[in-house]
């Protein structure tokens, strides 16, 4: 592990779930987030945006990001760092695998591969800075 901001215990969670919601900027300063995959990788996450996205303005912008893990569990990750957009990288490092939560419908995550493929979605590559577990909604909605 490259990056000594993940523990094991932290890297292990972020391998676990593809569940995330990103945190940025938008123009005027406010905070805006996006619920998406979030797929592990040795150093943070990678997510699959298309290039004209709202994302890709705002983290050109300012790389400031934010990251929350929420899986169904008793508890989150919360991370904060920096996103880089990678618009020459169409296909998340894993090759998109870790795209395929059982939770999405076949016809969902065939499309994505499929724009992937065709360059229409560019990478953007989150690295952490800092990183902590904070109590989450278990699988009751309660915390």
């Amino acid at each position: 592990m490259s990056d000594p901001v993940l523990d094991p215990d932290a890297h292990a969670f972020l391998r676990s779930t593809t569940r995330t919601v990103l945190l940025g900027t938008r123009a005027d300063g406010s905070p805006t987030g996006w619920p998406m995959t979030g797929m592990a990788t040795d150093d943070g996450l990678e997510f699959s945006t298309y290039r004209k996205s709202q994302k890709v303005r705002a983290f050109e912008r300012s790389g400031a990001a934010g990251v929350v893990v929420h899986p169904d569990d008793d508890r989150a990750l919360v991370l904060v760092g920096e996103v880089e957009v990678r618009l020459d990288q169409h296909v998340p490092s894993s090759g998109g695998a870790q795209a395929r939560p059982e939770t999405t419908a076949t016809g969902v995550a065939d499309g994505a591969q499929q724009r992937m493929a065709e360059g229409r979605r560019i990478v953007l590559a989150f690295t952490p800075t800092s990183a902590r577990f904070v109590a989450g909604l278990g699988r009751d909605g309660t915390p």
